[in-house]
């Protein structure tokens, strides 16, 4: 299974037409193993929440269109934000770990 997540963004001062990211993030549920498929988008950051709001997972250090694979597989069960930054946007998707 994954999670798709679309993002609109819409009358920026700079855009004069609708955006639509379509980035992927699978398996969901996962047991710890996440791909971020961006499709094409670079993506600048990624951070996980948990249920709490509290960060439990970050890389900024990507700047990169290519799919990313990250290991969750050290947090408990549950659902996660898995937030997703781009250039220009910001893409949340829930994911839940379930072993």
């Amino acid at each position: 299974a994954s999670a798709t997540s679309d993002v609109f963004v819409g009358d920026c001062a700079a855009l004069s037409e609708t955006i639509v990211l379509n980035i992927n993030i699978f398996p969901n549920p996962s047991a710890g193993i996440v791909n971020i498929d961006p499709n094409g988008v670079v993506i600048s950051a990624i951070m996980v929440y948990d249920y709490a709001g509290r960060l439990v997972y970050q890389d900024r250090t990507i700047g990169s269109d290519e799919p990313k694979t990250i290991d969750l597989s050290h947090l408990a069960e549950g659902v996660y934000n898995v937030r997703v930054i781009t250039g220009s946007s910001v893409v949340n998707t829930p994911v839940v770990m379930n072993r």
